[in-house]
């Protein structure tokens, strides 16, 4: 009876340690895929924050040639209408300009006479 007993533990023994290694081997696998799926979730949200990053560049670099335009229009038509000033009306503004900068005289010497 003992041998029977003793026999009938082992089984049980060799039972649960497949048992036990059934389970881990059902485990390994869980984790594998838990693993697989959550490299693969990443990858994908890595590429679609390169996407996005690629776009947001895109558009960025597309405001500023726009920005960078349109301040290179303002500028041109701010030359243009200097242009259309005579020749009188610089002379009177740098004649401002002049006294502002350079120390009175008596005389001014525009007759060429000193």
């Amino acid at each position: 009876m003992a041998d029977e007993l003793l026999n009938a533990v082992v089984r049980l023994e060799a039972e649960i340690q497949q048992q036990l290694e059934a389970e881990q081997g059902r485990a390994d696998a869980w984790l594998a895929g838990v693993r697989k799926e959550l490299t693969e979730e990443y990858q994908q949200i890595a590429e679609q924050d390169e996407t996005a990053g690629q776009q947001a560049r895109a558009a960025a670099e597309t405001e500023a040639k726009e920005l960078a335009a349109a301040l290179v229009d303002d500028e041109m038509r701010s030359c243009r209408s200097l242009e259309d000033i005579d020749d009188e009306t610089l002379v009177e503004v740098l004649r401002r300009e002049l006294v502002k900068v350079l120390p009175e005289q008596s005389d001014d010497h525009q007759d060429g006479e000193s």
